[in-house]
């Protein structure tokens, strides 16, 4: 399933209070999804949803259900209590009724540990302690072959749990980004070479950077704070390319990655600026039909920079660009912004003339 099917069908899941397990390969987004889950329902219920990550392999069966301290009781005789667990004491200290309690990398787990989270399945409890109603329990874990060190599950654990298997892919990704403020460059790059990051398999050198969805916004989250801004507030095209940005990216994404990422921000002197596509729409240059990367890099700004007052300008601009790419271009920006530019004349009466090319593209 991928990322924004999820989005839109977790919530539903919430009062069942079934716990979902997410299936999938490192670093796709699973743990960023489960933190937005939690925003989305305190949208849904206009109440504020707490948010509690366990990452799993750091912990120890104590740290879940407490420590057996030895005491006597009443009568002197030798007896023994668990402590209260720490995580309970975090879903506590939020002061919140409802919210996600997101069990990260189960499968990575000790046994000892996952044995001791099995009763937060199962009991809805931590040792004795009730976890609140409306607290809703989440996991997350690698695949077997993702060469992560993820065991086998419990059985019992799995007969209780939804496990949902996590597909990496763009489409997803491009949404996130464009609200996270990704550099256009970037996005336009992932887009342009979806095999690089958004790859089902890991890598066999994975003991060596490799890029993944998380790892690439992470180096593109570096170089774009070291590209800074214009006078005007708005980001630089053109990005850093020399050796120590290009060692650092290649610690975060491989040499190989990095290698075809910096050979495509070249592109970066034969596209428009924001400015230049806002003051002549219909003629400020563009790239010609061989450089599909510029064009890639191109449909990108215009997700970015779009908005309720531009978007008319920004929509002539695009329907510059091959067909393919006004496509994927308009479905990014209306998912990107729940709709809100559907108000925009130019961009509704495209629509409206390619509605069997959306259809497609969507199915």
């Amino acid at each position: 399933m991928k990322i924004l099917e999820m989005i839109s069908e977790l919530p539903d899941l919430y009062d069942d209070r079934a716990t979902v397990h997410m299936l999938g390969a490192p670093g796709i987004g699973k743990s960023s999804l489960s933190k937005q889950v939690a925003d989305i329902l305190g949208e849904k219920y206009g109440e504020p949803f707490g948010y509690v990550d366990v990452v799993m392999p750091t912990i120890d069966a104590p740290d879940i259900r407490g420590f057996l301290v030895p005491t006597k009781d009443e009568h002197g005789n030798a007896t023994s209590y668990y402590t209260k667990s720490p995580i309970i004491q975090q879903i506590e200290d939020t002061g919140l009724e409802r919210g996600v309690l997101m069990l990260d990398e189960f499968a990575q787990a000790e046994m000892l540990t996952a044995k001791a989270a099995a009763q937060i399945i199962l009991d809805h409890k931590i040792g004795e302690h009730d976890i609140p109603e409306g607290w809703w329990v989440m996991m997350a874990s690698n695949r077997s072959k993702d060469k992560a060190g993820a065991n086998r599950m419990l059985s019992h654990i799995v007969n209780r749990v939804i496990t949902v298997n996590v597909d990496s892919d763009i489409e997803s990704w491009s949404v996130w980004a464009n609200n996270q403020g990704v550099h256009p460059m970037t996005m336009a790059f992932a887009k342009a070479r979806p095999g690089i990051i958004f790859t089902d398999e890991v890598p066999a050198n994975a003991d060596s950077p490799y890029a993944t969805p998380r790892s690439y916004t992470r180096a593109m989250t570096y170089l774009t704070r070291k590209a800074g801004t214009d006078l005007d507030g708005n980001l630089n095209m053109s990005l850093p390319s020399d050796p120590i940005s290009n060692e650092v990216v290649s610690g975060y994404i491989g040499s190989g990655a990095a290698s075809e990422l910096f050979a495509f921000l070249k592109v970066a002197d034969i596209i428009p600026t924001i400015e230049e596509m806002l003051a002549d729409p219909e003629r400020c240059k563009l790239p010609d039909g061989s450089r599909l990367d510029g064009a890639f890099a191109v449909s990108s700004m215009i997700s970015h920079y779009a908005n309720a007052t531009n978007v008319d300008k920004l929509w002539i601009v695009c329907e510059r660009l091959p067909v393919e790419l006004q496509t994927s271009t308009a479905l990014t920006m209306l998912k990107s912004t729940g709709g809100k530019l559907m108000n925009s004349k130019a961009l509704s009466d495209w629509i409206s003339r390619n509605r069997t090319l959306i259809s497609t593209s969507m199915n």
